[in-house]
């Protein structure tokens, strides 16, 4: 009999358990100064499988950055913990009539500042440019007849329809191209002029393209702060033609970020620029920076190309996941989803083949199924289409999926923030929370959204929980981005302490340390 009662006792405590941590969650929202705003919360013990909380858990919600979660499981499940992104230079055709193809694989960090930046030693956009065009003179070639660029392992649909069509300027919505170059973003450094009060700024670009125009109307001041910005002609897709605009006092020690278009010619235009430096011709005629340009151009699309590799450059997946999950870059998660796609079907990667592979890849999780497949709508990698949808309970158990695969899990959890990374949001919001259990998780932002999902580590048990907090329907206007953001953090502390097992001991009301 006893052993009866006790098993009786063991069925129900999770019933009992989730009940009561869902009232401490419910009363940390209620406790915020949100309201109208739509919440959905899961937390799922991941050593039982058990839902320990669900507050409207199966509501399809917008997710921002977290589909980047979604896109960079299925990229690790899809293409592999190895796989590499590899841009090759190829040499074709005979001595003295050569052309060189920049074959792309679309690689996001091909001359990342970023990535540079953090390279031992540090790299420069102008060094590895040069060390490109290297390879074409070490190869003993003094003239190559065109630069012919190779992006079509992705289609040429580089921006989404439905990103916001006022921000396609923004670095966040950088263009999705197979030769990806400098984050897809030109970098701009005003400076005043030396001639003094009302002319016009000094500029310096990044990377150094003397052919790009910019209409500088902005005016150099003696007084006040810099108040600078700049735009671009038709944002969608356009020419890499640029306004500035406003009042310059100071140098800008930070630059300022711009999309660029038609980001793989220029690639190609910046190595044909810099083979002329070099003393390599390009084209058939004069040896000139505008001959130069005109060689340069697309793959058609029908087009087989066959030579020799000159140089590569490879980035590997730790690498891309970091600055996808991490760094939250969306042209990271992006350029996965779209050689997904690529890796699946043959055919350029694209928006529509790649989220069909994701969907394929949910559908086939052992902890979720086609039920969870037909239920998220997977519209972008990032999360920056208000288009896409998942739940919280298919996120959470998303979570459980990775973590359990031996293959890729560690890499998955690996890739994600925590309170000691450096730059991150979860830095500035956890670092001093005091949380008993460790903490790696994602962030998500856009308009009117914000998300926080990811594991709590009990450091004891070293028992991992997964949770997600989505947020839909802020009012910005009225200041609830901030405090959506504060309440995930007392939620987090909630269930943290209900881990660590002050939560059965602690008064419904209490605040999160």
């Amino acid at each position: 009999m006893a052993a009866l009662v006790c098993g009786v006792l063991t069925l129900a405590s999770p019933v009992v358990g989730q009940r009561e941590l869902n009232q401490r969650i419910q009363a940390a929202i209620a406790s915020s100064k949100v309201s109208g705003a739509k919440f959905s919360v899961s937390v799922r013990d991941l050593s039982s499988g058990v839902d320990l909380a669900d507050l409207d858990a199966d509501a399809p919600m917008k997710p921002a950055s977290n589909m980047k979660l979604l896109t960079s499981g299925a990229a690790l499940l899809v293409l592999g913990t190895d796989f590499s992104f590899r841009t090759e230079l190829v040499l074709e055709g005979p001595p003295g009539s050569e052309r060189l193809i920049i074959v792309g694989s679309g690689d996001p960090a091909l001359a990342d500042p970023t990535v540079l930046d953090r390279m031992t030693p540090k790299v420069t956009v102008e060094s590895l440019i040069s060390q490109l065009a290297g390879a074409v003179k070490t190869a003993g070639v003094t003239r190559v007849t065109e630069v012919v660029v190779d992006d079509r392992v992705f289609d040429r649909q580089w921006v989404h329809p439905t990103w916001p069509r006022n921000q396609l300027d923004k670095w966040y919505c950088a263009p999705v191209a197979g030769v990806n170059f400098h984050a897809n973003v030109l970098c701009v450094y005003p400076s005043p002029s030396a001639d003094g009060d009302g002319r016009p700024p000094q500029i310096l670009i990044q990377p150094s393209a003397s052919w790009i125009e910019i209409d500088n109307r902005a005016k150099t001041i003696l007084s006040g702060n810099n108040s600078f910005w700049m735009s671009r002609q038709d944002r969608a897709e356009g020419e890499n033609r640029f306004t500035l605009f406003g009042q310059v006092r100071q140098p800008a020690k930070q630059p300022m970020e711009i999309t660029l278009a038609d980001v793989a010619k220029l690639t190609g235009q910046l190595i044909a620029v810099d083979l002329v430096r070099q003393g390599v011709a390009v084209g058939r005629g004069e040896a000139s920076r505008d001959a130069a340009l005109r060689a340069v151009r697309m793959a058609e699309m029908s087009e087989l190309f066959r030579g020799r590799t000159i140089a590569a450059i490879t980035t590997h997946m730790p690498d891309i996941l970091s600055r996808c999950n991490s760094d939250s870059h969306n042209l990271y998660a992006e350029a996965l989803i779209k050689r997904m796609g690529r890796e699946v079907t043959g055919e350029p990667g694209s928006w529509t083949n790649g989220s069909s592979v994701v969907r394929m890849t949910i559908g086939q999780a052992q902890r979720l199924g086609p039920r969870d497949a037909a239920a998220t709508v997977v519209v972008d990698g990032s999360g920056l289409s208000k288009e896409n949808r998942v739940s919280a309970r298919s996120l959470t158990r998303w979570l459980d999926e990775m973590q359990r695969d031996r293959k890729v899990g560690a890499a998955f959890i690996e890739s994600l923030a925590t309170p000691r990374t450096s730059g991150s949001n979860l830095r500035r919001r956890f670092e001093k929370a005091g949380l008993t259990c460790s903490l790696n998780a994602k962030t998500g932002t856009i308009d009117e959204v914000r998300c926080l999902s990811g594991y709590l580590t009990d450091p004891r048990t070293g028992n991992r929980y997964a949770f997600s907090i989505m947020i839909n329907g802020l009012r910005e206007n009225m200041g609830d981005g901030p405090e959506a953001l504060a309440c995930q953090d007392r939620i987090v502390g909630v269930i943290d302490r209900w881990i660590s097992g002050a939560g059965t001991r602690a008064n419904v009301t209490d605040s999160p340390r």
